[in-house]
C-alpha cells in the first residue's frame, strides 16, 4: 500500500467512524442546518431590499457573511456532538442535546425574526407570542 492509498484508507475509516458516532444526532444537526439556511435566505433578502440606490442585488452579498454562516454551522454541529457525548458519558440525567439544540434554534429564530422585520415590517416573535397567548373560544 503506497502513501496515497494509506491516507485514503485512513480517511475512509475515520469518516465511517464519525458517521457511526453522530448518526443518532443527525436529525438535530439537520435541524440546525435548516434554521441556519433559513437565516441565510432571510438575511440575503433583507440585504437586497435595503441596498443603496444604484447597487445591483449581487453587490450587497458578502462572502464574509456567507463564510460566517458556514463556520456557524460547523461550530453548532461541534457543540451538538460534544453535548451528545456529555449526555451519554458524563451527566446522563440532563438532556443536553435538547437543551443545546433548543438554545441554538432560539438564537436562529430571533435572527430570522429580525430579518423578516427588515423585509416586511412584521415582528414575527411578537406575532407568535400574541398567537400563543390568545385564549381559545369556548363556543358550544
Amino acid at each position: 500500500m503506497n502513501k496515497d492509498e494509506g491516507i485514503i484508507y485512513l480517511m475512509t475509516k475515520l469518516g465511517v467512524w464519525i458517521g457511526v458516532i453522530i448518526s443518532p444526532i443527525m436529525p438535530v444537526i439537520g435541524t440546525a442546518f435548516m434554521v441556519i439556511g433559513l437565516n441565510i435566505i432571510t438575511g440575503v433578502m433583507a440585504s437586497i431590499k435595503h441596498r443603496d440606490q444604484g447597487d445591483k442585488w449581487w453587490q450587497v452579498l458578502s462572502l464574509d457573511k456567507l463564510f460566517w454562516a458556514f463556520t456557524k454551522f460547523f461550530i453548532y454541529s461541534f457543540v451538538i456532538v460534544v453535548s451528545y457525548s456529555i449526555e451519554k458519558n458524563v451527566i446522563q440525567y440532563v438532556p443536553w442535546v435538547q437543551v443545546i439544540s433548543g438554545l441554538i434554534t432560539v438564537v436562529e429564530i430571533k435572527s430570522i425574526s429580525e430579518n423578516v422585520k427588515r423585509i416586511y415590517g412584521i415582528d414575527l416573535l411578537n406575532g407568535i407570542k400574541h398567537y400563543l397567548n390568545k385564549k381559545p373560544n369556548n363556543e358550544t
